[in-house]
């Protein structure tokens, strides 16, 4: 009662969870009284895992008295454990200590106000456990001089490479939260790089000049009496050198759980727009984070061969004509090993044991925890009874391989063992248990 709400159409019975998610989570094992068909124990596959959200950015800075709109997004952990944009349909934003917030139409959180401020931003959608708002702490920080910012995107340094000639970057520039009239904003350079310009609508421009030796380079920008620097970073490293990458996430031979592989773009900026695998199999896309999702399709891999090897990817990277190489050596799979609970099945003392009736029935619920902490549920591929069976009788549902049909028990307490064999090779074997008792 506490925590699900069951309803019965014809012979389906649907379960929801109503309360507390992670009590509901440790109470999953449910009792179903089938009037003369007994009383069935079912496991439920309900798991908990506690949110994780970040922001893309915690702290901004604004000239006291301008009233200035700030940005930024609400990022999810995924399964294969990497932040990433969380859908924000149906969200509900609010924020404390911070002017006004609100959520912006393509998503993000916009942020109003034009003092220095400590608070916080809260989401709540209402499928949650007790529609409780997660909150996320901000900082605004107050200055009083003009403020003049460049939004790289993330980056630090921006690089540009010589063998990626063609490549440009355009940057947002803003001056106390607005931007920039024209010719407001000027370019500091004291190497006379060339490799900085101030483009249309106030936005800065990065590319590599010819001629400009390697190393770190300071731009500065300036507007009247504020500034702010970006740091260029000119390399001549070739192209399928400048970028690495780390596996992230195996593929796993068993649950299918495709590699997730974490792109850093050292020697060369810019944005990954598409991938590709050279190997038969795998099939390799891009995931909202930008990391890079390798599935696969055939069955060379189990859990007695592991060893993929070399996996040789292609890059096409903004701004740059030819596609980049990039190789993955020694590349491992992995197996897991799914969690098994057995439900309980309980038959009626005087029920009929005509031949070929089922009396009973119990479930077998196979999970496997993800990288975010999640839990999924997994079905075996095979499902066989295994040993001696005792006073009982009973054999694996022909259409589904979690299910056991027991057609008849001879005492009261009896068990027997059953395998399961999972994609990938990987066996478990669990007992069935299965009483005979009394309805009432």
């Amino acid at each position: 009662k506490a925590y699900y709400d069951a309803n019965i159409s014809g012979s389906t019975i649907t379960v929801k969870v109503t309360g507390d998610r992670k009590k509901a989570a440790s109470n999953a094992a449910l009792e179903f009284d089938l009037g003369n068909a007994g009383v069935v124990e079912y496991v439920l596959p309900v798991s908990y895992v506690k949110p994780s959200f970040k922001l893309s950015s915690t702290t901004a800075t604004i000239k006291n008295g301008t009233e200035t709109v700030l940005k930024t997004t609400i990022l999810t952990k995924n399964s294969d454990g990497i932040f990433e944009p969380y859908d924000m349909t149906d969200v509900k934003v609010s924020g404390t200590g911070l002017g006004t917030v609100t959520k912006a139409a393509d998503g993000s959180i916009e942020i109003k106000t034009n003092a220095a401020s400590k608070g916080k931003i809260s989401i709540v959608k209402d499928a949650w456990d007790g529609a409780k708002p997660v909150s996320l702490a901000y900082t605004v920080k107050g200055s009083k001089k003009d403020v003049l910012s460049v939004d790289l995107q993330g980056l630090n340094t921006v690089v540009v490479n010589s063998n990626a000639k063609k490549q440009v970057f355009s940057f947002d520039v803003t001056f106390n939260g607005a931007v920039p009239a024209e010719g407001a904003v000027k370019i500091v350079d004291k190497k006379s790089t060339g490799l900085a310009t101030i483009g249309k609508g106030g936005k800065l421009i990065v590319a590599y000049k010819d001629g400009v030796k390697n190393g770190t380079y300071t731009i500065t920008l300036q507007a009247g009496e504020a500034k702010t620097n970006v740091k260029v970073k000119v390399s001549s490293k070739a192209l399928d050198k400048a970028v690495t990458a780390k596996v992230q996430t195996k593929y796993d031979v068993v649950t299918g759980h495709g590699m997730v592989i974490v792109p850093s773009l050292k020697d060369v900026s810019g944005t990954i727009e598409a991938v590709s695998v050279a190997e038969s199999g795998f099939i390799a896309r891009l995931n909202a984070a930008g990391n890079i999702m390798i599935n696969y399709t055939g069955d060379k891999y189990n859990a007695k061969n592991l060893n993929i090897g070399t996996l040789n990817l292609s890059l096409k990277i903004s701004g740059v004509e030819e596609p980049i190489k990039l190789t993955l050596k020694k590349v491992k799979a992995k197996k897991t090993t799914p969690k098994v609970k057995v439900g309980t099945v309980t038959i009626p003392k005087d029920a009929e044991t005509a031949e070929g009736k089922v009396v009973g029935t119990t479930n077998i619920i196979s999970t496997y925890k993800v990288s975010s902490g999640t839990y999924k549920t997994i079905s075996p591929v095979k499902t066989e009874i295994v040993g001696t069976m005792k006073n009982v009788t009973a054999k694996p549902n022909e259409s589904d391989m979690t299910e056991i049909d027991i057609y008849s028990i001879s005492k009261t307490n009896v068990s027997f063992k059953v395998k399961l064999t999972y994609a990938g090779g990987v066996t478990k074997t669990v007992t069935v248990k299965v009483k005979k008792k009394p309805l009432f």
